[in-house]
C-alpha cells in the first residue's frame, strides 16, 4: 500500500539542504505515534520506506532543493496494520498540529491520498528510485561493480527474504529473481550524509525479474537497507 503526502510550504519560495531527508523520517514517526494510541503496532508491522521530494515544484541542485510550491512524498508499506495506523496518525496530527518544520522552513501537512498499486506484471519489469538504493555487506558499504553483478542482486533479494519473513514468518519461493542496473556502463555513486554516517547509494533506473508475488512485495516495501531512513523507494 502506498500513500502520497502534500506538504505546501508557507513561503512562496523556499531551500532545503539534502539532509531534510532526517525530518522526513522524524514526520513519519511522529505520525506513527499519533495513530497508535492504541499500541495496535507490532514490531512485525514496522516495515515501511518512503520517497525523497517530488514534483514539478522541485528543482535539485549540488546543494540541495529549490521549492516554489507544495511537494509530495510517497510512505509505502507491505502491512496493512501500518498503513492504517499511519494514514490515521497523519489526520490525528492534522487536527492538533497541521504544521510541521524542516530546516526553519514551515509545511502545511495535507491529508493522506491512498495510492492503487496496479503493477502490469511481465516477465523483465523497470522501475526508477524515488530514493537511493543502499546496501551493505558486513556492516559496509556495498558497492555494484560489473563483476559482482550477481552478488548485488543476490543481496537485494537477501533482503527481500528478511523483511518478507519478519512480516509473513516465511520466505519468498523466488528462483526466478533477478536485479540488474539498466545502464551499467556510466554507473554513478551517490554520497548521502544523514546523522552522522555516510551511505553510498545509486539512483540509477533498474530491471527486476521474478514472480509477481515478489515485485509487488518489492515495490512495497523497498529495496536495499534501511527503507524506514528513506532508501529504497522505487516506483514503475
Amino acid at each position: 500500500m502506498r500513500f502520497k503526502i502534500t506538504l505546501n510550504p508557507l513561503k512562496e519560495t523556499v531551500f532545503l539542504s539534502y539532509s531534510y531527508q532526517e525530518a522526513l523520517v522524524d514526520i513519519v514517526k511522529t505520525c506513527l505515534y499519533f495513530g497508535d494510541s492504541e499500541d495496535r503496532i507490532q514490531e512485525k508491522d514496522k516495515i515501511y520506506g518512503f520517497s525523497w521530494f517530488k514534483g514539478q515544484n522541485v528543482t535539485p541542485n549540488s546543494r540541495g532543493l529549490h521549492i516554489n510550491g507544495p511537494v509530495d512524498f510517497y510512505v509505502h508499506s507491505p502491512s496493512k496494520n501500518f498503513c492504517d495506523i499511519f494514514s490515521t496518525g497523519v489526520l490525528r496530527r492534522r487536527k492538533i498540529n497541521p504544521l510541521c518544520k524542516i530546516e526553519n522552513v514551515d509545511f502545511l501537512i495535507n491529508e493522506p491520498i491512498f495510492i492503487p498499486e496496479l503493477l502490469q506484471h511481465s516477465e523483465r519489469m523497470r522501475f526508477t528510485c524515488l530514493s537511493p538504493i543502499y546496501l551493505e555487506k558486513e556492516r559496509e558499504p556495498f558497492l555494484y561493480l560489473e563483476e559482482n553483478h550477481q552478488e548485488f542482486s543476490d543481496l537485494i533479494f537477501e533482503t527481500l527474504q528478511k523483511t518478507h519473513y519478519t512480516l509473513y514468518n516465511k520466505e519468498l519461493d523466488d528462483h526466478s529473481f533477478h536485479f540488474k542496473f539498466e545502464n551499467t556502463y556510466n554507473m554513478q555513486h551517490k554520497l548521502i550524509k544523514l546523522r552522522g554516517k555516510n551511505y553510498i547509494c545509486y539512483l540509477q533506473p533498474f530491471f527486476l525479474e521474478g514472480l509477481s508475488e515478489t515485485l509487488d512485495f518489492a515495490y512495497a516495501s523497498g529495496l536495499g537497507y534501511y527503507t524506514q531512513l528513506g532508501f529504497g523507494s522505487i516506483q514503475k
